[in-house]
């Protein structure tokens, strides 16, 4: 597709996983480990640690903390942390159902933090006892056996939790009238409230409510909604499993062997949709209670943490620390003199990493010295006077999963004043001997006051605007990256970001309940670099089915259109084009020729697989992907809705300027049934015809120019950060299903920091 272009789409999903929000530009990872099992059980620690401080904290304020800590058995929770591994596992199991229970308030931010955190930890602990991998196979074909139908009773508990969370939600709605009715009639209110009077629920209007609250609308990522969307999950399993046990217990069985099959099969060569397959089965079987010792340890034997990155302290200095200088307007009162005038605020504002084993936490230091002309009047008498005031202020920003945070603003002042004059409205010599003699007197007690209110204001300053950026990265964070995965339950089970005196880290697990990460533990990045990440090709599957399955895409979706400005993918066209144009006239060579005006195709349009939209391989230094579409329009007058799989294979190279280089090796369009493994059939030939033409054009270009990219040095899309300058590749690598990427400032970047640091 023209503006669809693959190699690009590949940057542009990196790009926007490092830098697409305020959040993760701050994250990525070197983490220091003797083993990398031991990684992922010190990390969902912490998280848990740092969930739960946040949580004492909150309950300290509140006249209702006492109850909720022995309700929860926090002390006990704390002492089992303090065992580490050998912490009680039904202890730590039971503490976690008195979270996941339906008490009225658990539905609160940070009670789901602990709650969430909890489990991930519970089930680190868990591999710890796992099945040996050899035995899978055998434990999978006799999972079906261990199914049990649910009891009415067991059902009718699932339906009150769902009432009791339908009920919460139905008080959180009426807060707002109007928001009430017009989410009451998309989620199909009425349909839900009907089912609870009914003696015999018809779990198929129950499951049309699901879908609508699992649906990618903004706000559908509200706790509420979250709640009651998992109830009535559950419910409805329940239902089923008792309404229709033969027909549940027969797919369970099928599941059982299908699974035992993959896991046999399952291997270092195995393909995502192998991957798929078992993950798949693992989330029926444990919809319905089967065989938890069996999926616990296929999740632990074959799904890890897929994303590890580190940023440098160095990097976030160079983006953040500026000069200040600039003129203020002084208007004050001070020992009831009002004091009016101008004056000149030099110094600096120095970004530092504080040490932080449960989030990110970032120090802003602001010193500097204020130079002031100033006239006080009252009455008749006007002094004038000249101000020194050294200010420093310093602020605490935290990051964690939860979003940005900060603590209110410190400051301290000195003020030393100087006298330079005294006048009266008549000039009478004894009034004027008078007024020096009573600020001789006070300008101890004034300098005092003059410091402290210079200290107010450099603290308002600080909270006001520190406030301001915090609150719209965190506007940003959410509604790009965790309010999207929310709504699909799909936000990382394990989002780990710490912070040392060097360094911000990194270290996430993403993979909703029906996917599988990283079949072998993530080890760090290679230290050494500014900016760099280790990331699983199942990190970004698992989030291309998140973000981009079901989506429609134009072939027109790069284009300038309407005066629209242009998206990324063209922006990052025209910028390659300029920097190709600037580097060429460097090194004395003379300007390509304008590209020939060709007719432009009509455009297309295209339908992403809902389960499996696109998915990448790193193999021995190339990347293959896969878009997968099931609706294809515009290619001629019919609509296809033919499943087709599109790929490509690039070989990445680092060039000799600090760039990358993508070669086109293969390409190709088939039917995705014949990417399965199945046959051809001849109803797919007319639509993989067309497609082949429309794809061969949109990766080799008109002219066949694009078969080679170059990719140039990289720039921090933010202009505040443009002090930067480009992060050169420092670090290519691409094997086992793993990308590494390492970014450093160049060389003149360095030398210009060097310079910076040395006259401080």
């Amino acid at each position: 597709m023209r503006g669809f272009h693959p190699p690009k789409l590949i940057i542009s999903i990196v790009a926007a996983l490092l830098f697409g929000c305020p959040v993760i530009p701050v994250g990525t990872v070197h983490l220091v480990m003797a083993e990398t099992g031991d990684l992922q059980n010190d990390a969902s620690g912490r998280m848990l640690t740092g969930s739960l401080d946040s949580l004492e904290s909150w309950l300290k304020t509140s006249r209702y903390g006492v109850a909720w800590n022995a309700y929860l058995k926090t002390d006990l929770l704390r002492r089992e942390l303090a065992k580490g591994t050998d912490a009680n596992r039904d202890t730590l199991k039971e503490i976690l159902r008195r979270y996941q229970s339906n008490a009225a308030g658990l539905d609160q931010q940070r009670f789901a933090a602990v709650r969430n955190a909890l489990a991930s930890y519970t089930t680190q602990l868990a591999k710890k006892d796992r099945l040996p991998v050899e035995k899978l196979p055998e434990m999978a074909r006799s999972a079906h056996e261990s199914f049990q139908s649910p009891s009415p009773a067991v059902v009718a508990a699932a339906e009150s939790r769902t009432e009791r969370a339908a009920e919460k939600l139905d008080q959180f709605l009426g807060q707002s009238p109007e928001r009430s009715k017009g989410w009451k009639t998309f989620i199909r209110w009425s349909d839900l409230q009907s089912q609870f009077s009914s003696d015999q629920p018809d779990t198929a209007q129950l499951a049309r409510v699901l879908q609508r609250l699992s649906a990618d609308e903004p706000g559908l990522e509200k706790a509420q909604f979250v709640a009651l969307r998992k109830s009535l999950r559950r419910w409805i399993d329940r239902a089923l499993a008792e309404k229709k046990t033969a027909a549940v217990k027969k797919k369970i069985k099928a599941y059982s062997s299908e699974l035992a099959e993959s896991l046999r099969q399952y291997g270092a060569k195995s393909s995502h949709w192998d991957s798929m397959a078992i993950a798949s089965r693992v989330h029926f079987l444990s919809r319905f209670g089967v065989a938890p010792e069996l999926i616990a340890s296929v999740r632990g034997h074959f799904s890890h943490p897929n994303l590890s990155a580190y940023i440098s302290s160095e990097l976030i200095s160079s983006a953040m620390d500026r000069a200040i200088d600039e003129a203020i307007r002084i208007r004050e009162n001070i020992l009831g003199v009002q004091i009016v005038g101008e004056g000149q605020i030099r110094g600096s504002l120095q970004v530092n990493l504080l040490p932080d084993e449960n989030r990110a936490a970032i120090g802003l230091n602001m010193r500097g010295v204020t130079e002031s002309e100033t006239v006080g009047s009252k009455r008749s008498v006007r002094v004038f006077s000249s101000s020194t005031t050294s200010l420093e202020g310093t602020k605490k920003v935290h990051f964690s999963a939860d979003g940005f945070s900060s603590q209110p603003a410190r400051a301290g002042a000195t003020t030393a004043t100087r006298v330079t004059g005294i006048a009266t409205r008549r000039g009478n010599p004894l009034v004027e001997k008078l007024a020096w003699r009573k600020v001789a007197k006070s300008k101890g007690q004034a300098q005092r006051q003059s410091s402290q209110l210079a200290a107010r204001r450099l603290e308002e300053r600080m909270d006001g605007e520190g406030d301001k950026l915090l609150a719209d990265a965190n506007q940003q964070y959410g509604e790009k990256f965790r309010a999207p995965l929310v709504r699909k339950d799909a936000f990382p089970r394990l989002f780990d970001v710490n912070s040392d005196g060097s360094q911000i880290r990194l270290l996430m697990h993403e993979a909703a309940p029906d996917q599988l990460a990283a079949p072998m533990a993530v080890t760090p990045p290679p230290a050494g670099s500014d900016l760099a990440i280790r990331l699983h090709e199942s990190f970004v599957n698992n989030m291309a089915a998140h973000l981009l399955g079901g989506k429609e895409v134009s072939s027109d979706d790069g284009g300038q259109q309407d005066g629209d400005q242009p998206n990324f993918l063209e922006r990052f066209k025209q910028q390659r084009q300029k920097k190709v144009a600037q580097q060429r006239k460097q090194e004395g060579k003379p300007p390509l020729p304008a590209p020939q005006k060709v007719a432009e195709s009509a455009s297309w349009q295209m339908r992403f697989a809902k389960r499996n939209p696109l998915s990448v391989e790193f193999r021995n230094g190339t990347i293959r992907f896969v878009i997968r579409g099931i609706e294809f329009s515009g290619l001629d007058e019919q609509v296809y809705d033919r499943p087709m799989s599109m790929s490509a294979v690039y070989r990445v190279e680092q060039d000799n300027v600090g760039g990358l280089r993508l070669t086109l090796l293969d390409q190709g369009v088939e039917p995705t049934n014949v990417e399965k493994g199945g046959r051809f059939v001849a109803a797919d030939a007319p639509l993989r015809s067309k497609l082949r033409v429309r794809w061969k054009e949109t990766l080799e270009g008109k002219n066949g120019e694009n078969k080679e990219i170059r990719v140039f040095p990289f720039e921090l899309p933010d202009p505040r950060f443009k002090q930067v300058g480009p992060l050169a590749y420092q670090r290519l690598d691409l094997k086992d299903g793993w990308l590494t990427l390492g970014m450093q400032r160049t060389m003149s970047q360095l030398q210009k920091q060097a310079q910076v640091d040395h006259s401080r």
